[in-house]
């Protein structure tokens, strides 16, 4: 990170990813900087070993079983609107890793919205659009209508009613389930 504050110019370094956690990297500097401590740099070098938490985009790479590497990013911990926008904001802006490497999205219904449901999770559509995944698996009945949403924007999606069914897909990939449903 790059950040001007006053006439300083500070490069430090933020040990999770993703726009969100830069700008959570800021309001760090300011609440230091408010109490007028005489060593903030310190903390703001201390993000550097920041690192995301479980649920909260930890990203761990996983061995296949035919010797490849899955790198999971999980965001499954009470997950909302701002989360997952935040969370496809944060794939769109990773490199693939090898030019053989793909984006893949694994996206289940948000619980506990209410009657609003069915509109939050339609208003997702353009941020996985500008995510654009190369493959996108949707699971659960308000994903199923932004599944029909996306479809009608040329985008193309997998939808799943079936726990099982997602299950197979994943495994396809070379997980086993216990690896995915440790992070789902």
């Amino acid at each position: 990170m790059t950040a001007q504050i006053g006439q300083e110019q500070l490069v430090y370094t933020v040990g999770a990813d993703g726009r969100h956690m830069a700008l959570n990297s800021l309001a760090v500097i300011a609440t230091l900087r408010s109490y007028r401590l005489r060593n903030w740099r310190a903390g703001v070098d201390a993000q550097s070993t920041f690192g995301a938490l479980k649920g909260r985009g930890e990203t761990t790479v996983i061995q296949t079983f035919e010797g490849g590497e899955v790198t999971l990013i999980d965001e499954a911990y009470n997950a909302n609107p701002g989360s997952m926008r935040a969370s496809l904001r944060a794939l769109a802006d990773r490199p693939r890793l090898t030019s053989e490497g793909r984006k893949v999205a694994v996206l289940g219904d948000i619980l506990e919205l209410g009657s609003h449901a069915h509109e939050l999770h339609l208003e997702l559509a353009e941020d996985i659009l500008v995510a654009a995944p190369n493959e996108l698996h949707l699971f659960g009945e308000n994903m199923g209508a932004l599944h029909h949403e996306l479809a009608k924007r040329g985008a193309i999606s997998r939808h799943y009613d079936d726990l099982d069914d997602l299950t197979t897909t994943v495994r396809w990939y070379g997980l086993s389930f216990a690896q995915v449903i440790s992070y789902w």
